[in-house]
C-alpha cells in the first residue's frame, strides 16, 4: 500500500495509508493485519480491507455501442416437444435469446418455428455439426423472408471445448479446421452477425479451475482458433468476429466482476497484437450462472446465488446472460423455476436498472486492482500453455489438469473447513427440510466426466446428508448426539448452538438440554438418551475442570466424545482422557462428520451381521 496516499473522510479529517494501518494494527493486538483482514483467494489472489483511489484512470475495456445485455434460456433440444413449449413461454417472458443444445438438422428447424427470428438470438451449440446447423438456420431465414445479414447468434463450435468435457486423445484433424475455416468465411459473408465459434470455459469452471485460469483457457482457446483460421488465410478482423466466449460465474460478487472484466481487457489486447482493429477486439461474451455452487439441499438458496451471478455478470459488461433455474442441481427444471430464473433478470434490469450504465466498476479501486492482477496473471499463464505447445497440448498431456487440480484442492479445503459456507449444506442446514423431487434431467444436466470432471462444491455434505435420510427411513430417526452442556445456558449455549449447527451438517441430529450441574449428571443423562456420540459444551473456564472428569464416565457408558471448543495445549492429555474429536471454527468439519456418522453406522452394521 502507497505510503502517502491521504484517505479523506468529511467528519475525521485526512489521514494517510501508513498511519491508518498502524492505527489498525494497534487494535488488533497480538492478530497481525494480513491474518485479520486480507484474503486470499484459492489462486493466491491478495484481496486487501481498502484500496482507495489508487487507480484514477479506469482500464480501458472495449464494450459494445450501448450498456445492457439480453437475457438468454438454455434448452435441451433432445426433448423437442418440451422444448417447444418452453422456447414459446420464454418469448412471451421477454427472453431474446435461445441456446439449443443437442440441435441438429430437422431438430433445429422444427425447434425454430418458436422462435422469432427478428426478434431473438438463435445459438445452436453444434459441436460437431457446425456446418449443418448453420445450413438448417439459413434455410429457416429463407423460408421466412428473413434477411440471413440480420440473423443474430451462434453456431457454437468449440472442438477444444469438446476435448475438455468428453476427453480423446487429439485435437479435430486437419480435413475439420479445413471445414471450420470454410465455415467462417461462409457465416461472414452470407451471416456475419453470426459468430462460429463459442469458447465454453464452463467446463474448467466446473472443474475447479481458478478465476485467472479460466481466462488463460478462454485466451489460449481463442488464440488456438485464430491461429487455425489464420493459417488458412482468413483475416484477423473475420477470425476474431467469428468468435464468442462462455464464462461460468459463481457466487463470489465482485471477483466475478473483475473476471469477466479482465477477460474483456486481456483479449482485447491480443487480438489488437495480432494486428484486429477495435471493433474486432471487442468479442461477445455471454456468461450463465453455475451450477458448481448449486445445492440439492435447501434448493431455493440456489435463487439468491443465482441473482448474486446475474448481477455480477450484468455488471461486468456481459453481452447476454442465462440464469440457471434454482432446481438445475436436483433434476429436469420445472415451469415455476425457469420463471423465476428469467424474472431475476427481467428485475435486475427493468426495477434495479442495472443496465443503466455501461460500466458501473470502472474507477472503483477495488475492481481496477483485481480486474488488472487477474488480468496479469491470466496473461501469464496463457503464455505457459503457449510455451507447452497451446491448450490442446496442454489437455491431452494432463497438465492443465493438474493445474486446476491445485487449486480445486485449495477450494475444497476451505468448504471442507467452512471457510467456505454453503448456506443450507455446510452452514444452516434444515434437517426437517422438504425435500424437492424433479423428474431425472437429459443429457444437458449430465454430469461430465471427461479431460476435466464437473462436481459440485455441496456434494461432499449432501452425500453426508443422504446417508443420515436413509438411516431415519430405516430407523426412524437420525443418528443423533447428545450435547453434554454444562452449567447455565448463558455458559454453554453459545457453543451448543455451534455444534448442533456444525453437526446437522452432516445430518447428525442433536439432543440438547438446558445444562448440567455436574459431570455425573451429564454422563447419567447421555446414558439414558440412547445416543452413541455425545458432545460436550460450556467455556474454556470449565472444561479445564470437567473435561477429564466428564470424558471417562462418557466413555464408560459407551460414548464416542467430542468437545465444543479448541483444545490448546490440552489436547494430548484431554484425548488421554477418552476425547476422540473436537469441532471449532477452522477445523476440518468435513471429514469429522464423515468419521462421527461411520461411528452409528458402523456399530448399527455390525450388530445387524
Amino acid at each position: 500500500m502507497a505510503a502517502s496516499r491521504p484517505l479523506a473522510s468529511p467528519l475525521f479529517g485526512a489521514v494517510d495509508e501508513t498511519t491508518w494501518r498502524a492505527r489498525v494494527e494497534a487494535d488488533l493486538g497480538d492478530r497481525s493485519f494480513d491474518d485479520a483482514l486480507v484474503t486470499r483467494t484459492p489462486e493466491g489472489l491478495r484481496v486487501e480491507p481498502l484500496y482507495g483511489d489508487r487507480w484514477a484512470t479506469p482500464a480501458t475495456l472495449p464494450s459494445p455501442s450501448r450498456p445492457g445485455w439480453a437475457i438468454h434460456a438454455e434448452y435441451d433440444a433432445a426433448e423437442l416437444e418440451r422444448t417447444l413449449e418452453e422456447i414459446a413461454v420464454d418469448q412471451r417472458r421477454g427472453v431474446r435469446g435461445v441456446r439449443l443444445a443437442h440441435a441438429n438438422g430437422e431438430r433445429v428447424e422444427t425447434l425454430l418455428e418458436a422462435v422469432d427470428l427478428a426478434d431473438t438470438a438463435i445459438h445452436l451449440g453444434a459441436t460437431r455439426t457446425a456446418n449443418e446447423s448453420l445450413e438448417a438456420l439459413l434455410r429457416v431465414a429463407a423460408s421466412r423472408c428473413v434477411a440471413p445479414e440480420t440473423l443474430r447468434g451462434g453456431i457454437g463450435a468449440d472442438p477444444i471445448g469438446v476435448l475438455a468435457r468428453m476427453g480423446g486423445s487429439v485435437a479435430p484433424a486437419a480435413d475439420k479446421r479445413d471445414a471450420l475455416a470454410e465455415l467462417v468465411r461462409r457465416a461472414h459473408e452470407s451471416a456475419p452477425r453470426l459468430t462460429v465459434f463459442t469458447v465454453r470455459t464452463t467446463p474448467y469452471q466446473r472443474a475447479g479451475a481458478g478465476i485467472a485460469q479460466q481466462i488463460a483457457f478462454a485466451l489460449a482457446t481463442g488464440t488456438e482458433y485464430l491461429r487455425w483460421l489464420g493459417r488458412r488465410d482468413v483475416e484477423v478482423e473475420v477470425a476474431a468476429s467469428s468468435i464468442e466466449f462462455e464464462f461460468s460465474l459463481g457466487t463470489d460478487f465482485f471477483l466475478e466482476i473483475a473476471k469477466l472484466r479482465a477477460a474483456r481487457l486481456a483479449w482485447a489486447r491480443l487480438v489488437a497484437a495480432a494486428g484486429g482493429s477495435r471493433s474486432a477486439q471487442c468479442a461477445p461474451i455471454h456468461a450463465r450462472t453455475s451450477e458448481r455452487c448449486w445445492s440439492r439441499r435447501d434448493p431455493w438458496v440456489n435463487l439468491l446465488r443465482g441473482t448474486t451471478g446475474t448481477l455480477a455478470a450484468a455488471l461486468g459488461g456481459a453481452d447476454s446472460i442465462v440464469t440457471a433455474p434454482f432446481d438445475r442441481a436436483i433434476g429436469r427444471s420445472d415451469e415455476l423455476a425457469r420463471r423465476l430464473a428469467t424474472n431475476t433478470q427481467a428485475i435486475l434490469d427493468e426495477e434495479s436498472h442495472a443496465s443503466a450504465v455501461r460500466d458501473p466498476a470502472a474507477g472503483s479501486g477495488y475492481l481496477e486492482t483485481v480486474t488488472r492482477e487477474f488480468a496479469r496473471s491470466a496473461w501469464r499463464a496463457f503464455r505457459d500453455l503457449e510455451r507447452e505447445g497451446g491448450i490442446s497440448t496442454a489437455l491431452i498431456s494432463g497438465s492443465l489438469q493438474g493445474a486446476i487440480h491445485v487449486i480445486e484442492e485449495r477450494e475444497r479445503h476451505e468448504v471442507a473447513t467452512r471457510k467456505h459456507g454453503l448456506v443450507g449444506v455446510s452452514e444452516f442446514p434444515d434437517l426437517d427440510e422438504e425435500r424437492l423431487e424433479r423428474p431425472s434431467a437429459g443429457a444437458e444436466h449430465e454430469r461430465g466426466e471427461g479431460a476435466v470432471p464437473s462436481n459440485r462444491l455441496a456434494e461432499p455434505f449432501e452425500r453426508l446428508r443422504d446417508r443420515s435420510d436413509r438411516h431415519l427411513a430405516k430407523h426412524g430417526a437420525r443418528p443423533r448426539v447428545f450435547l453434554a452442556n454444562l452449567g447455565e445456558i448463558p455458559e454453554h449455549r453459545a457453543r451448543a448452538t455451534f455444534a448442533a449447527n456444525l453437526l446437522a451438517a452432516g445430518g447428525l441430529e442433536a439432543i440438547g438440554n438446558d445444562g448440567f450441574a455436574d459431570e455425573g449428571e451429564a454422563a447419567e443423562a447421555f446414558a439414558a438418551s440412547g445416543a452413541k456420540l455425545c458432545a460436550i459444551c460450556s467455556t474454556n473456564r470449565r472444561y479445564a475442570e470437567s473435561v477429564p472428569k466428564l470424558a471417562p464416565l462418557l466413555v464408560e457408558r459407551g460414548g464416542t466424545v467430542i468437545v465444543a471448543g479448541p483444545p490448546g495445549a490440552a489436547e494430548e492429555a484431554w484425548r488421554n482422557a477418552g476425547v476422540a474429536f473436537f469441532i471449532h471454527l477452522g477445523s476440518e468439519v468435513l471429514s469429522t462428520l464423515e468419521a462421527l456418522l461411520a461411528v452409528v453406522l458402523d456399530e448399527e452394521a455390525e450388530v445387524e451381521r
